[in-house]
Order: C-alpha cells, then structure tokens, then sequence
C-alpha cells in the first residue's frame, strides 16, 4: 500500500476510534520544512494501557497558520489518541480541513466534542 494511503487509513481509524483529551501546547511555530507551513508540539496525560496508570506523552501536528499561529505555551488544544497505544495520536482541528477526514470524525459522532 502507497505510504500515504496508509498513513491516512490510520488517521481514519484514530478519528473513528480514539479517545479525545485536552492537550497543552508546549509550542507552536513556523517550519519552513512543513508542507502546512506551522508545527504544534503538545503534551497530554493518558492512561498506560500496559501499567494501567496515567502516563504523559508527547506529540506534534502539523497545520495551517490559522489553527497554530498565536498558540502560546500552555494554550489547550484538543489531541485525540489511541487509547491502545496513546503513542498514536493527533491535534485534532489540523484534520478538520480534510472532507474525508471530516465526514469520518462527524460519523464516528465525535464532532460535536469539539
């Protein structure tokens, strides 16, 4: 399967089946490298499916300029992860530009938790 295909299978599948939490930004800037153009890296507190005890993980989105540019450290922002294995996970909002993506998230009726 093409590398991008697959990626966005698995985002369709975190949006489907992933839990939504408050994230906390730990900074928002412009990467000239980012096809969206800004990167958001987060923190946000899950439980460790493997110690069944709350665990902090680390992770980062990237979006356009209206999603990531004025976020300060310590903003909220909404991250969705797996609850099977919280290392997969995403700042929702950047997949909201994504009809595809969208319509999945409005289907598996999480929208609304925005």
């Amino acid at each position: 399967m093409h590398s991008s295909l697959k990626r966005d299978k698995g985002k369709l599948l975190l949006l489907e089946r992933g839990l939504i939490t408050q994230g906390k930004v730990n900074k928002a800037f412009y990467q000239i490298l980012s096809p969206a153009g800004w990167e958001v890296v987060y923190e946000f507190n899950a439980n460790n499916p493997n110690r069944n005890q709350p665990e902090k993980y680390v992770g980062s989105s990237q979006g356009p300029e209206k999603y990531y540019k004025g976020l300060e450290n310590g903003s909220a922002i909404p991250v969705i992860y797996d609850p099977c294995n919280p290392k997969l996970n995403c700042e929702v909002r950047c997949f909201l530009n994504n009809p595809v993506f969208r319509h999945t998230f409005n289907k598996a009726g999480k929208l609304y938790l925005l």
